[in-house]
């Protein structure tokens, strides 16, 4: 890495939320609610534009991509959509979005075609995060969703409109995500969350790298350098950060914009050597330059992760 990157930056992986909304089942966990994030008190609060622009006001972010935040799955697939559209957009905060589409189910390519109709929305998230000791931990219904046939035919109508795949998977599905990578390989497929390395022993720690390693050799794949201490227990530690970070970005070599922690409240930033796709040229602020700014796919972001609050987590 030949210094730290000091040009503007792209954050691709930002979540806003009004929680008066109560459109966001997880933020209000019961009895049978995932538990692989752990303490979800210190983000329980409204987080909104000028939320995000306060705690990144120290860093040359100069537009956001919103990735669909678990919204209420029994309301219209386009309801977050419609809220966003009605933000501020003028500080580039949400300026493209990652929505959401059950790709597993009959209606697919209507929701599909909807969200292409919205010119932010450049393509859909799905969570496929499986854990097969400890369901509690899980982020999806059932394991192996990604060889499911179902959802390999939502996965191809993705192509119609050249909509991005992002995926949250553990290791676990590593294996599965590469099938699916080899039998599509047109399709951009944007792992989250360096991989998600969820078992923190050693053996977990090996799994997780496999995976990388197996991911890492499909040239459809990127992965984002993100959420770098959402599942460990001791979220403080800035080397393992940089540990889980290192090996994800050397997986690779295609890293998706993404946000980048550096434990505490570091600053941190890495260069993608990946050209995007598709580019938007976006003027974030009145009078400012414009900059030709990969949304969907290439630059590397930094930001402060955690925000001001030790304890926060990230989807």
């Amino acid at each position: 890495m030949a210094g730290l990157y000091r040009g503007p930056i792209i954050d691709a992986h930002c979540h806003l939320w009004d929680l008066a909304m109560d459109r966001h089942p997880w933020l209000r966990p019961k009895g049978d609610a995932i538990q692989a994030l752990g303490d979800l008190g210190p983000i329980r609060r409204n987080y909104l534009v000028d939320d995000y622009r306060r705690d990144a006001a120290d860093q040359n972010v100069v537009a956001s991509v919103h990735i669909e935040a678990a919204w209420d799955r029994s309301d219209d697939p386009l309801a977050e959509i419609r809220w966003l559209e009605t933000l501020d957009k003028s500080s580039g905060v949400a300026v493209r979005y990652i929505g959401f589409a059950d790709l597993a189910s009959p209606g697919a390519g209507v929701v599909l075609d909807r969200l292409a109709q919205v010119e932010r929305c450049v393509g859909v998230r799905q969570m496929l995060s499986w854990h097969p000791t400890q369901p509690a931990r899980s982020f999806a219904q059932r394991p192996g969703i990604a060889d499911e046939g179902g959802f390999r035919r939502g996965v191809a109508l993705l192509a119609r409109h050249d909509q991005l795949l992002e995926l949250m998977l553990y290791p676990y599905q590593a294996e599965e995500v590469a099938r699916l990578a080899h039998d599509v390989p047109g399709q951009t497929i944007i792992v989250n969350h360096c991989g998600s390395p969820i078992d923190r022993d050693p053996d977990g720690m090996a799994r997780w790298r496999q995976a990388l390693k197996l991911l890492g050799a499909a040239p459809n794949v990127m992965i984002k350098i993100s959420a770098l201490t959402a599942y460990d227990p001791r979220p403080k530690a800035c080397a393992r950060s940089r540990f889980i970070a290192s090996k994800a970005s050397a997986s690779t070599g295609r890293c998706s914009a993404a946000t980048f922690r550096s434990g505490g409240y570091g600053r941190a930033s890495m260069r993608s050597s990946t050209a995007s796709r598709r580019s938007s040229a976006i003027s974030p602020k009145p009078g400012s330059p414009r900059f030709s700014m990969t949304m969907r796919g290439a630059s590397i972001a930094s930001r402060r992760f955690e925000r001001r609050l030790s304890g926060s987590r990230q989807m």
